[in-house]
């Protein structure tokens, strides 16, 4: 005979997923996959940017970050999606002198 308190967690409190399979679904359901293309060089500096991280990111992680980033600084007021141009290294005007 099956005893049914070993099914359990010892502390009493009862698993949050009947199943490994519930679990993934679980979380699925929490992440939204999004699919879209971007440009070499965007696919290269999000390359960089994690590589540079030095932690065992992802991509996914490091556009997560870049999208809330971009949402906390967006001017929302101003309703340009895109802004001024971002300045780069290569651009003359902000070289170290």
């Amino acid at each position: 005979m099956r005893d049914s308190k070993r099914d359990t967690n010892p502390g009493g409190r009862p698993r949050k997923y009947a199943s490994a399979a519930e679990k993934q679904r679980a979380y699925r359901e929490r992440w939204a996959t999004l699919s879209g293309r971007v440009e070499q060089r965007t696919k290269d500096t999000v390359e960089t940017i994690r590589l540079a991280s030095g932690a065992d990111v992802t991509i996914g992680d490091v556009l997560n970050a870049a999208i809330k980033f971009y949402a906390v600084n967006f001017d929302w007021q101003s309703g340009n999606l895109f802004g001024k141009r971002l300045p780069t290294i290569n651009d003359p005007r902000y070289r170290a002198a």
